[in-house]
């Protein structure tokens, strides 16, 4: 089950893609490269500007990008306890089904002998009625408790699909490939529960309590990333202008100092954070995620012990 189940396979799928999600987050973006090609070229006492190529690059504000590559991470760490979890339900449906198997193969057992039973003294109670030594009352009570075993053995039968097909589905395998009679070995194990032991164990490493955890960390770091989108980022570049020399009639006859020389050029620039409303919706709502998943943490905890407690019990 744990090798060929689908569900199984889709979580570790869906966490692989989203550790995919921590380069492309963490990265520069793509820098720009710009070609001005003038129309008219901008006559400078050196000569006429014909083309101009810049190329830029942005930075964003210190931190920003390790911040979103540990949100990232994070949610990457979510999605893994999530096949964790996805592993576990596998293993408890299986096990589920598996036993279920056994009582019911264990129930038909029982069943077919009390009939067989049933049916040997039906034919006594028949020869004796028969003979007039017998009641006509004790063959319709035998008659009576053959139809029960025959409707208990069809529902039983039932149930056997149903669980085979269930197995069957958790193993990837086609619903009607047969499963031999299931025998479970006895004496089983006695169940020794001892709650607050298990409380511990439940709130140490059910993988919904983890999730939980990792999403108030996650709000968290989405609080300190989202103040900093008060900072500007920063965009760096250069540029070089292509320039011809003079071709007028005075500067062929008196050329000028660094006739023809290139342009170089050097930019630095910011953005300017105005919308300041955007920014403080952007902290309040990470606020208010974080205090969800707080609350999200303390009812999964609550869930744990419940159903511990309900398990236990049964």
């Amino acid at each position: 089950g744990l090798s060929r189940n689908p569900a199984i396979r889709e979580a570790f799928s869906r966490y692989r893609a989203t550790m995919q999600r921590l380069p492309q987050v963490s990265s520069l973006p793509d820098p720009m490269l710009s070609l001005t090609q003038y129309l008219r070229s901008p006559e400078t006492r050196v000569g006429p500007q014909t083309t101009m190529v810049a190329l830029s690059q942005k930075f964003p504000w210190f931190g920003k990008l390790s911040d979103n590559e540990k949100i990232a991470a994070k949610e990457a760490a979510m999605f893994r306890e999530k096949y964790e979890a996805r592993q576990d339900e596998a293993v408890r449906q299986v096990k589920l089904a598996y036993y279920s198997l056994g009582y019911v193969d264990w129930a038909i057992t029982i069943t077919n002998e009390d009939l067989s039973l049933l049916r040997h003294y039906e034919t006594v109670a028949q020869a004796r009625y028969a003979q007039g030594s017998g009641l006509q009352h004790a063959v319709v009570k035998l008659e009576a408790e053959i139809t029960k075993d025959v409707n208990r053995l069809e529902e039983l039968d039932t149930r056997r699909v149903d669980a085979e097909a269930l197995l069957n589905t958790l193993m990837d395998r086609p619903t009607r490939s047969p499963i031999s009679k299931v025998v479970i070995p006895s004496p089983r194990p006695k169940a020794a529960v001892d709650y607050d032991a298990l409380y511990k164990v439940g709130r140490r490493n059910r993988p919904e309590v983890v999730i939980s955890l990792l999403q108030v960390e996650r709000d968290e770091r989405r609080i300190q990333r989202a103040k900093k989108d008060y900072w500007p980022d920063i965009t760096l570049g250069a540029s070089f202008a292509n320039v011809l020399g003079r071709q007028d009639q005075a500067g062929i006859i008196s050329s000028p100092e660094q006739n023809g020389k290139n342009v170089w050029s050097i930019t630095a620039g910011v953005n300017i954070p105005i919308q300041r409303r955007k920014y403080a919706a952007a902290v309040l709502e990470a606020t208010e995620d974080k205090i969800a998943s707080r609350e999200g943490y303390r009812n999964v905890l609550n869930s744990v012990e419940t159903s511990i407690r309900a398990i236990g019990f049964r």
